[in-house]
């Protein structure tokens, strides 16, 4: 090939990763805007002394929708969580902190986890999971 040929490739190339980036960046924009309004709308619920469950499952669509838009954002499936056990559905709770997990490690996901695993029921993973949310943060045993 010549070089012209190949540098008009090369250019094709980078301005389709350009764009395929700048979707990227668009929709990554977007569910943290979701989460953003998710966890705004909750506080907002939870101060005024009466957690909506429509909310709540309002909520849960519209982070469902942020987690396809941004799967490896982790606190998208940590607020997921947080909205199951809000409304008292532990199992589902559990789920959406395993799938956090599978994104990153953190103590307070494993935390997070020992407390859905607790109303579920499940003590034995509960504290399985509380030991190694000590075990990725010692501070946590201080208090």
């Amino acid at each position: 090939m010549k070089g012209r040929t190949l540098a008009g490739l090369w250019a094709l190339l980078v301005v389709a990763a350009l764009v395929l980036q700048t979707h990227r960046a668009a929709n990554r924009l977007r569910a943290s805007k979701t989460l953003l309004r998710t966890e705004q709308e909750t506080v907002a619920s939870s101060t005024s002394g009466h957690l909506d469950p429509l909310l709540l499952r309002t909520n849960l669509v519209r982070l469902r929708a942020a987690a396809k838009q941004d799967p490896v954002e982790v606190r998208i499936p940590i607020a997921i969580g947080t909205m199951h056990l809000l409304l008292h559905n532990p199992h589902e709770a559990i789920a959406a902190y395993r799938r956090a997990l599978e994104v990153e490690e953190r103590y307070e996901i494993y935390q997070n986890l020992a407390e859905a695993q607790r109303r579920a029921g499940d003590l034995k993973g509960a504290k399985q999971s509380h030991e190694t949310a000590l075990k990725l943060a010692p501070f946590l045993a201080l208090r």
